[in-house]
Protein backbone atom coordinates (compact mmCIF):
# COMPACT_ATOMS: atom_id res chain seq x y z
CA UNK A 1 0.00 0.00 0.00
CA UNK A 2 2.78 2.18 0.81
CA UNK A 3 4.36 1.67 -2.77
CA UNK A 4 1.04 2.98 -4.50
CA UNK A 5 0.46 6.18 -2.22
CA UNK A 6 4.33 6.87 -3.15
CA UNK A 7 3.56 6.45 -6.13
CA UNK A 8 0.60 8.61 -6.52
CA UNK A 9 2.51 11.14 -4.87
CA UNK A 10 5.11 11.49 -7.16
CA UNK A 11 2.66 11.44 -10.17
CA UNK A 12 0.74 14.50 -8.08
CA UNK A 13 4.31 16.26 -8.39
CA UNK A 14 4.99 15.93 -11.58
CA UNK A 15 1.96 17.33 -12.61
CA UNK A 16 2.30 20.02 -10.21
CA UNK A 17 5.67 20.82 -12.08
CA UNK A 18 4.11 20.47 -15.52
CA UNK A 19 1.68 23.05 -14.08
CA UNK A 20 4.03 25.31 -13.08
CA UNK A 21 6.03 25.24 -16.62
CA UNK A 22 2.89 25.76 -18.86
CA UNK A 23 1.29 28.70 -16.27
CA UNK A 24 5.21 30.19 -16.94
CA UNK A 25 4.90 29.40 -20.69
CA UNK A 26 0.87 31.31 -20.54
CA UNK A 27 2.47 34.20 -18.94
CA UNK A 28 5.27 34.63 -21.25
CA UNK A 29 2.86 34.60 -24.41
CA UNK A 30 0.75 36.74 -22.64
CA UNK A 31 3.41 39.62 -22.15
CA UNK A 32 3.49 42.60 -24.81
CA UNK A 33 7.04 42.76 -24.64
CA UNK A 34 7.09 39.10 -25.77
CA UNK A 35 8.47 39.06 -29.69
CA UNK A 36 6.77 36.78 -32.39
CA UNK A 37 9.99 34.74 -33.17
CA UNK A 38 9.85 33.84 -29.25
CA UNK A 39 6.20 32.94 -29.28
CA UNK A 40 6.54 30.98 -32.77
CA UNK A 41 9.59 28.93 -30.71
CA UNK A 42 7.28 28.20 -27.37
CA UNK A 43 4.35 27.69 -28.76
CA UNK A 44 6.18 24.80 -31.30
CA UNK A 45 8.02 23.34 -28.12
CA UNK A 46 4.85 23.25 -26.40
CA UNK A 47 3.00 21.41 -29.40
CA UNK A 48 5.93 18.67 -30.03
CA UNK A 49 5.70 18.14 -26.30
CA UNK A 50 2.39 17.25 -25.65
Amino acid sequence: MKDLVDYQHQRIVALQSRVAELERYILELCDNDCSKEYKKVVLTELIKNR
